[in-house]
């Protein structure tokens, strides 16, 4: 039963535009959201579009163009009324009214700027049983808040200082503070900022005899300040006590899995297969093997409609038993899920969607760790605790619910976001999760360094590559492998993306591919296959649901499957 109907959107030009819809039943309902460009003649469904929400870019191309949400579970399915979207054009280099009051509605947060260091602390040298006072200063709109920072072992890791909320810090110096660095971290709604470290050098100082049967000693009895560290074990997401993104203290728990992915050049072969309203059958898997002569131990599937953090925490192909998929991973220790998780479910997903940096850095102190941390031991107590995890797939996609924006500042709490989450699911007993850092190749373009959470968090580095140039939709038959795999005029093609897998010494994997017309494009095939038998390759999966344009493998494209067979099977 549908429960709220989409709503007609107006936006300028280059403005994103958002649609939701809800519904209920039992068992809870599946979405995925369609268009139509000929006024609701026909409908297409939009892939990867599976949450509740769905946001899109208006340009004047759109204009007109209605979306609505189809529900489905085993029991049936449900479609809302469709909304339409109107796109406001510019004039002579202006908007007009209405959408240019929408334009400001909808990025006003950006007029504000993340803060900028003014003023260093400097390193102190000094006897214990001194007072030493640290000072930094930055500005920023809004005003930043400040926490001080303390690290002891020379900035490898670092904690805030309890009560150190203030331009300046001060404490009584011990010996055993001998080598503390200090910093100060600002912080805004539009960023932050971490000032230099200042060391702290502290000497004994001898003791004192004079005369007088009164003796001093000048040795200081005073401790190292309190401080609290980021890392949280709870599974709470309010208790979290650090107010910055780069507090975390603890050692990282070592990435593993005991399936057959590896992060040793495994390059497995994995399937997305088009399990009818979310059940996973033998009839339907045995099919795709027949068709493509591979026996696979690893398949891939999407947790992306998560309405709330209960969801979230539950992801439904492990959190329903009746669905088959439990049973395929019990059938054989080997067999192993390659999960598309957001970072975010969609209850998150409301305003701040449209300001991505307000749930970026709240994710990015640790705020939903809490819940990481029951998706981690969800998935071990669901016999899931080997699953490769793409966490925050496609974020560089404005469709997703977990986007990453388009400014340094967004990319970068994206990237501590990611990080404190895999902190948070790594921590919790019998898990061998690997994570999978997924842009796509066909999307917003960016710095690929820029968003990367650092290799102490990936364990794989991905790209969904279809067979269409990002730039001119041309597939490989047409225009040649070359121009497929490098599209020198963007920093997200395959080929950027796998040098850069390389130069953090992790493998690549290719979660998504898949042939994009009914014609046998052996160049494509070919290309793929390549670059699995000649790079460092995690895995690669198939999009073999015969949906969003994607040609299933098999007899439709049978120089293909044959090549197929032949690589992999």
């Amino acid at each position: 039963m549908i429960a709220s109907q989409p709503r007609s959107a107006i936006v300028a030009a280059g403005s994103r535009a958002r649609f939701t819809a809800s519904a209920k039943g039992e068992p809870r309902p599946k979405v995925e959201w369609q268009v139509s460009t000929n006024r609701g003649r026909s409908w297409k469904r939009i892939m990867g579009a599976t949450r509740s929400v769905y946001f899109v870019v208006g340009s004047i191309s759109r204009r007109g163009d209605e979306f609505r949400a189809l529900f489905f579970n085993t029991m049936g399915s449900a479609r809302t009324h469709p909304a339409r979207l109107t796109v406001r054009h510019v004039t002579n280099g202006q908007v007009t009214t209405a959408a240019k009051a929408l334009a400001i509605k909808n990025t006003g947060y950006r007029r504000a700027t993340p803060p900028t260091v003014t003023l260093q602390p400097t390193s102190v040298s000094l006897t214990a049983g001194s007072t030493v006072t640290f000072r930094a200063a930055a500005s920023g709109t809004p005003t930043p808040t400040v926490q001080w920072q303390v690290s002891a072992n020379s900035g490898q890791s670092w904690s805030n200082v309890t009560g150190g909320t203030a331009s300046r810090y001060s404490l009584v110096a011990s010996v055993s503070q001998k080598g503390y660095e200090f910093h100060a971290v600002f912080t805004n709604s539009a960023g932050w900022a971490i000032g230099a470290a200042a060391t702290l050098t502290v000497s004994a100082a001898a003791t004192t005899t004079t005369t007088s049967p009164r003796v001093t000693t000048a040795a200081a009895t005073t401790t190292s300040p309190p401080v609290t560290t980021a890392a949280t074990t709870t599974t709470s997401p309010s208790t979290t006590t650090t107010t910055t993104p780069s507090t975390t203290t603890t050692t990282l728990p070592t990435a593993g899995s005991t399936g057959v992915i590896s992060t040793n050049d495994s390059k497995t072969p994995c399937i997305y297969i088009d399990a009818v309203n979310g059940v996973l059958t033998t009839a339907e898997l045995s099919a795709v093997e027949q068709a493509t002569g591979v026996n696979y131990n690893c398949i891939e599937v999407f947790a992306d409609a998560d309405p709330t953090w209960s969801d979230w925490v539950n992801p439904w192909p492990t959190g329903t038993v009746s669905d088959g998929w439990d049973a395929w991973l019990a059938a054989d220790p080997s067999h192993q899920l390659v999960l598309g998780q957001q970072l975010i479910p969609d209850s998150e997903c409301t305003s701040v969607c449209v300001d991505p940096l307000v749930w970026e850095l709240a994710c990015a102190t640790g705020a939903f760790n809490g819940y990481a941390t029951q998706l981690a031991e969800n998935l071990v107590d669901e016999g899931a605790g080997n699953t490769v995890i793409r966490l925050g797939k496609e974020f560089n996609g404005p469709w997703e619910n977990d986007y990453f924006g388009n400014t340094t500042a967004e990319y970068q709490a994206w990237a501590e976001c990611f990080a404190q989450e895999v902190t948070a699911m790594r921590a919790v007993p019998g898990a061998h999760f690997l994570f999978d850092w997924n842009p796509n190749t066909c999307t917003q373009d960016f710095p690929l360094a820029d968003a990367y959470p650092g290799n102490a968090y990936v364990d794989i580095i991905g790209a969904d590559f279809y067979d269409a140039d990002c730039t001119t939709g041309e597939t490989a038959a047409k225009e040649g492998w070359s121009n497929l795999f490098l599209i020198p005029s963007v920093q997200t093609s395959l080929s950027d993306i796998a040098a850069f897998a390389k130069a953090q010494g992790k493998p690549l994997s290719i979660p998504e591919w898949g042939e994009t017309t009914t014609t046998d494009d052996a160049v494509y095939m070919n290309g793929v296959i390549g670059v699995v038998e000649n790079d460092d390759v995690a895995y690669q999966s198939y999009f073999d649901c015969n949906c969003d344009g994607i040609t299933p493998l098999g007899s439709t494209i049978p120089a293909s499957t044959a090549a197929y067979e032949q690589a992999f099977g």
